[in-house]
């Protein structure tokens, strides 16, 4: 029989793939996806909360308060316990190095032109902040757009990512209390959410600036909606979950890994049901999804994107022999009990436990298990993209998760681990191993997590978190000047709207410098850069990518100290000698400043060695008097 809605989604589909993959250039697909990923990711935005509206109308909203009221107490006591705790054990601020400021300048290109824009080139001329070069950044704009639209309605703040991703990380605790209430009732209820809350990694990213929760909500969202549409066969949750699956594959590069689980749902359903099920809604999704590869592309047209020069010894981005390095070190990371990382190696080891018990106890009987639940093809296919995620990070060349900037990756595995422990208890539903599982979950809260986010050590390590977070004070404490700062990543002033250049085209445009002191366009120029110490020599050197050129002569604002090791220093540029500058000094720049713009922030690597860090910290502190 012909249907019209089938055809003309085969036909999405292959103009999809043609447009997508073949027919434009990576340069051309770039330019596609600045202009019209503004308003493909609003659509889907705009139907998602239609359809999710319509799904959930308001006979279930009634029926939910009045559960609430009458059943519900006690988990909503114990919800706003967790959310305290979430809430209180982390500052605001930027946790990661590059990804924050970026996605905020990104979200300051979609809220003032509609354009996934990140400032290059950004200064306050005659009173007004202008952008002069922008950027196509490559990460998802998924979470800056929500950030926008917070712009949008409160005016440019820069704590509107902070108050969102509060928000977010408050809602993935709810549907993590939802999900377990649904696998296990109350007793699955309480160890999801306090699994959740007791990962000190969620509540370090849930207060900062980062779309990693945004990832771990979309995941806990798109599952929660297919279920919903199993169970109902209504095409609004049928819609909600694919247009929560669109956001989801675009919101993290590793986002399309989990279009196996959205596909194997799908197909599943449909199969069960002897019955394609197509809303309208349905027909545009795959022109949609080629934002995906269009954004990719910035990696074809210049592959210093990937920041393989931050690895000197990597050759490739993804290969065999990351596997077992990386591996060794996520399991250190998730089994570690020092309070050194923000990990739960509770949970990590009660979650391991029961992946291997539900796998020995389900495998076996998975046909039939399938065959009475159908909804079990969903959990098992998400909690498959979960491990797949995480074995993927295991082949990448950034995939050691036990550094800093890299905690962020170990967020969905320590989901997965969520999911198995409460599946353990459905599973095996005996008393003794539901108090087992539900003392053992309270008891590493209460032991570990809450001990080690109320340290905090992982977070006073950070030292570029801290330095944002100088910055941002300094910037509250300078309202009343004008004045440019030259930084190895401008960034993060970007972020705060301030006059700002990086290092190298401070060196290439030492000329234009020199007029705007003598013509005194601003208050100050200020230059801030990172001291490392040696250890032996106790000499302050600094670091590669700070190494301003000695044309600039500079005189010493302040020196903010952030570790034994490692300090910040601001000084302000009052001259500059035009004949210091030579031919091969303005090459060297050129090639650094090409670098830059290609993307690749490298890292001291130096800095992430946290071993040698540590051991040369106590030391320190023992030669204390």
């Amino acid at each position: 029989m012909f249907n019209l809605r089938v055809v003309l989604l085969a036909l999405s589909s292959v103009l999809a793939l043609l447009f997508g993959f073949v027919l434009l250039s990576p340069e051309s697909s770039l330019v596609a996806y600045k202009f019209s990923s503004y308003w493909v990711t609003f659509f889907i935005y705009g139907v998602l909360v239609f359809a999710i509206c319509r799904t959930y109308q308001v006979a279930h909203v009634k029926s939910a308060a009045a559960w609430m009221v009458s059943e519900g107490k006690l988990l909503f006591i114990i919800y706003l316990a967790l959310l305290n705790v979430f809430l209180i054990y982390e500052h605001w601020g930027f946790k990661t190095i590059m990804d924050e400021p970026l996605i905020m300048c990104t979200s300051q290109g979609l809220h003032f032109d509609r354009l996934p824009l990140t400032p290059w080139r950004a200064y306050n001329v005659e009173g007004t902040y202008q952008t002069l070069v922008s950027l196509l950044d490559k990460r998802p704009i998924p979470f800056a757009f929500l950030i926008s639209l917070v712009h949008d309605l409160f005016g440019y703040n820069i704590q509107n990512a902070y108050v969102l991703n509060n928000i977010i990380g408050a809602l993935t605790l709810i549907l993590c209390g939802y999900l377990g209430y649904r696998v296990y009732g109350k007793w699955g209820s309480i160890i999801a959410m306090v699994s959740m809350a007791g990962l000190p990694i969620f509540v370090l990213y849930g207060n900062g600036g980062g779309f990693d929760v945004f990832f771990i909500f979309l995941i806990l969202l798109t599952l929660i909606l297919a279920l919903r549409w199993y169970e109902t066969s209504n095409s609004f949750a049928l819609i909600a979950f694919i247009y929560a699956g669109v956001l989801l594959c675009q919101s993290r590069y590793e986002g399309p890994i989990f279009a196996a689980a959205i596909g194997i749902s799908l197909l599943y359903k449909f199969y069960a049901d002897k019955k394609l099920q197509i809303p309208w809604f349905i027909v545009p999704v795959p022109l949609f999804m080629m934002l995906v590869p269009w954004i990719q592309n910035v990696f074809k047209v210049n592959e210093a994107f990937w920041e393989l020069g931050s690895r000197p010894e990597a050759e490739s981005v993804f290969g065999l022999s990351y596997f077992f390095p990386n591996l060794g070190k996520a399991i250190h990371f998730m089994t570690e009990f020092g309070s050194y990382y923000p990990n739960s190696p509770y949970l990590a080891i009660l979650g391991t436990i029961a992946a291997i018990l539900l796998v020995a106890k389900g495998a076996p009987r998975l046909v039939q298990i399938v065959k009475d639940q159908p909804g079990a093809v969903v959990w098992i296919s998400f909690a498959g993209c979960l491990l797949g995620h995480f074995l993927l990070i295991m082949f990448y060349f950034y995939g050691q998760i036990n550094e800093e900037p890299l905690f962020r990756f170990a967020l969905p595995i320590f989901l997965f681990f969520v999911i198995c422990t409460v599946g353990l208890v459905r599973i095996f539903d005996n008393k003794y191993l539901n108090y087992s599982v539900v003392l053992i979950t309270v008891f590493g809260f209460i032991h570990y997590s809450i001990p080690t986010m109320a340290k905090g050590e992982y977070s006073d390590r950070n030292i570029y978190a801290r330095m944002s977070d100088w910055i941002g004070e300094y910037v509250e404490d300078n309202q009343d000047k004008n004045y440019i700062v030259v930084e190895r990543s401008p960034m993060i002033w970007f972020a705060h709207r301030i006059s700002a250049m990086n290092v190298a085209i401070a060196n290439l445009h030492y000329q234009k410098i020199k007029y705007q002191l003598t013509n005194q366009f601003y208050d100050d120029v200020l230059v801030v850069r990172i001291f490392s110490q040696d250890r032996s020599t106790g000499e302050w050197m600094v670091l590669d990518d700070d190494n301003l050129h000695p044309g600039f002569e500079l005189e010493n604002i302040m020196v903010e100290r952030f570790q034994p090791f490692y300090a910040i220093r601001v000084d302000r540029v009052v001259d500059v000698d035009l004949d210091a500058f030579t031919e091969e000094s303005l090459k060297t720049s050129e090639d650094d400043n090409a670098t830059e713009q290609a993307g690749a922030h490298v890292e001291d690597a130096e800095i992430f060695q946290y071993d040698e860090d540590k051991k040369f910290a106590q030391e320190y502190y023992l030669n204390l008097p």
